[in-house]
């Protein structure tokens, strides 16, 4: 199990993007480090965004990865221009361990947009030894009682050396489950915990190393993905990590969400 001095090292090995509000987490066995914070896209961007990296072993595997939904005809970005106003972690699980263990590291993150009638939305986390998982969840507030989810602004930012570039993988979207090496330091797979009446999500290049979620329109509401109310309570986004792409097959992180 990493040390405390170990495990902060770690996370500073994490590209830093003018963070505030970091939260971090980390799984039971302390190899994977997860962290969550608000920083700005792009030196010429205006707004905050909550964003996450991991790391394995003390590697990076995902650098600064930004979160959100957006939502039909309302700017901005759903976590755009937002501010922390809460956060609570703790541990659960049976506290078994090795393939198939369901125990996890959990935290919750509750955000509200600047400048708008209460708009927030809750990010929910959990660590497992062999993976991440994460979800929004849209509290019931007056701007967003009706919710018409356009697409999710989720994204995966590779470290360098992953495979990932719209010439190594194809130009078009990329389905569900996608397996990637990161050289040097792991396997990845990025997937879904499916829930009803809500689309399966794939992937589309925004870069050389960075995939974003894509949604396909439900063919009813007009730029629309997903119609429905708050509370809203979104599918868990998965990354499972591990040494080998083996590894990957062993994982108990899907069994141990549902």
């Amino acid at each position: 199990m990493l040390t405390r001095t170990v495990f902060i090292a770690a996370l500073a090995a994490l590209p830093l993007a003018a963070q505030t509000d970091t939260l971090s987490l980390a799984s039971p066995d302390g190899q994977i480090q997860f962290r969550l914070s608000i920083s700005l896209p792009h030196e010429d961007y205006a707004l905050l965004r909550p964003g996450y990296e991991i790391a394995f072993r003390g590697k990076p595997v995902f650098e600064t990865s930004y979160l959100g939904l957006r939502i039909y005809e309302q700017d901005p970005i759903l976590g755009e221009n937002t501010g922390l106003i809460g956060h609570k972690s703790g541990t659960s699980g049976p506290g078994t361990t090795g393939a198939g263990a369901s125990r996890y590291n959990w935290l919750v993150a509750e955000y509200m947009q600047n400048g708008s009638l209460g708009r927030r939305l809750t990010v929910e986390v959990r660590a497992f030894n062999d993976g991440i998982a994460f979800r929004y969840v849209v509290p019931k507030t007056p701007p967003l009682d009706e919710l018409l989810i356009s697409d999710e602004a989720t994204e995966f930012h590779f470290a360098a050396g992953a495979r990932v570039s719209a010439a190594e993988t194809g130009a078009g979207e990329i389905k569900l489950p996608f397996v990637t090496e990161v050289p040097g330091a792991a396997w990845v797979e990025i997937t879904e915990a499916r829930i009803p009446k809500y689309p399966a999500m794939g992937l589309q290049h925004l870069g050389a190393s960075v995939l974003g979620s894509a949604l396909p329109e439900n063919g009813v509401d007009p730029d629309t993905a997903v119609a429905t109310v708050t509370p809203m309570t979104c599918p868990w986004r998965v990354i499972l990590v591990a040494p080998d792409r083996a590894g990957l097959k062993e994982s108990g992180v899907l069994s141990g969400l549902q």
